[in-house]
């Protein structure tokens, strides 16, 4: 069997760069290691745990548990996400495991992965600017150089209002 670890290769002949398609190489290695194992081992129940960013588990959940409760019915395996703590920090993490069978295991994390994955690739999405639509870091910075140049010349300014900007009329009525 090949080597895991940082130093591991695809290729040779566990599908690398042979893969049709779009397969990715490490599929038909998967494949071969799975069917090395000994077939009684593979009815034996086993649980796999990883631990995930908090703040994203609301999501890898789903509205009323709803990808859980797929993953589940999928794959035969029992999912538990542990329970966000009160007060919990911002960069809390929790712990997702998964128990079943063997192979099945592994395809329940690979789906909550996937899930995971495509959840964080939208959120990077948003968070990028759209061509036309200003980050809202840049926003937020233009948003204090405004109000530094308000504050300028409602407060006079030091003679002659904001240097190279509009006069701002101060607001009546409030």
């Amino acid at each position: 069997a090949a080597p895991a670890g940082p130093g591991f290769s695809w290729g040779g002949d566990r599908g690398g760069g042979d893969a049709p398609g779009n397969e990715h190489p490490s599929i038909p290695w998967f494949a071969n290691l799975a069917e090395e194992v000994n077939p009684e081992y593979l009815d034996l129940h086993y649980c796999i745990s990883c631990s995930l960013p908090s703040a994203k588990c609301g999501a890898l959940i789903g509205h009323k548990g709803e990808t859980v409760h797929e993953v589940q019915r999928l794959t035969g395996c029992e999912v538990a996400i542990s329970k966000k703590e009160p007060n919990e920090p911002p960069d809390a993490h929790r712990t997702v495991s998964i128990t079943g069978p063997l192979v099945a295991v592994y395809a329940a994390h690979m789906i909550l992965m996937r899930h995971y994955n495509d959840e964080e690739a939208r959120f990077q999405a948003r968070a990028q600017p759209q061509a036309g639509h200003p980050r809202i870091e840049d926003l937020e910075r233009q948003l204090a150089e405004l109000s530094q140049e308000l504050n300028k010349v409602r407060g006079g300014g030091g003679g002659g209002g904001a240097s190279g900007g509009a006069r701002v009329p101060p607001r009546r009525g409030r």
